[in-house]
């Protein structure tokens, strides 16, 4: 079995991998991960030695250390790295290829391992991005919004009349409220920027791109966007275990 680990700005998104599949996820705020709490539904049960590895990605590096930390206290095993010394194996063809989050360029890989290009990615964490493989299959770039929650503390944070909202769904078009208002802005807002940059990145990606939505926040957005075609919450994670297993002899998740 294998431990895959998707370390993000704020959550870690940890799997489990038996024969090619993820069978166990959870998400664990990064405090408890240091404090070696987080996430530990997922190897609920295991005994020592029943895990091959562990494989962890991040865009966060000062999170780094307390996953390792994790690992070795909770699994027994140091982490291998996906975008360290294991690349990702998708052709990034973009001007500064060093620049590109891994986590994007892992879900660009995932999807198009799963449906071919051209394919759009879009992920709600921290920040909205929209990922692009064209239809030679290469990764080509995309675009970078701040997430749900970070455009709303934004709006508590300066704007004095603006208490702090809970993002929810609401079926309300026009809010009566501060509290509704914030919602239908922040979640509405989302789904306006994201079904028109889809609209304008099709036509460059050379056909009628498929467009896959994973991260935290998809299921408020995905049910209200008219060109996601489905969510994938374990999008990223299924790349890290792909990417793994091609990279490094006897690397499958068999158990």
């Amino acid at each position: 079995m294998l431990i895959v680990a998707d370390i993000g700005n704020s959550t870690v998104h940890v799997g489990l991998c038996r024969d090619g599949k993820i069978v166990r996820v959870a998400r664990a705020p990064i405090d408890e991960i240091a404090r070696g709490e987080g996430a530990l539904s997922v190897v609920d049960g295991l005994e020592a030695g029943e895990i091959r590895a562990t494989v962890m990605a991040t865009v966060n590096p000062a999170a780094r250390g307390a996953f390792i930390d994790w690992s070795r206290k909770v699994v027994g095993l140091v982490p291998e790295e996906i975008g360290g010394k294991i690349p990702v194996p998708i052709r990034a063809d973009v001007d500064r290829p060093e620049e590109v989050g891994v986590d994007r360029l892992l879900n660009a890989f995932s999807a198009f391992e799963r449906y071919g290009s051209p394919c759009i990615v879009v992920d709600f964490g921290t920040a909205i991005t929209l990922d692009g493989v064209s239809s030679e299959g290469a990764y080509v770039g995309g675009a970078i919004a701040p997430g749900l929650r970070l455009s709303a503390e934004a709006l508590w944070d300066r704007a004095a009349m603006i208490p702090p909202v809970e993002i929810q769904p609401t079926e309300e078009v026009i809010g009566r409220n501060t509290e509704t208002a914030v919602r239908i802005g922040v979640i509405q807002g989302a789904v306006g920027l994201v079904d028109r940059l889809v609209r304008r990145m099709r036509p460059a990606l050379g056909g009628e791109a498929r467009v896959i939505a994973t991260g935290g926040d998809a299921d408020l957005v995905a049910p209200l966007s008219e060109v996601i075609g489905e969510v994938i919450p374990e999008l990223t994670l299924d790349g890290l275990r792909i990417a793994y297993e091609r990279s490094v002899p006897g690397g499958g998740s068999h158990g």
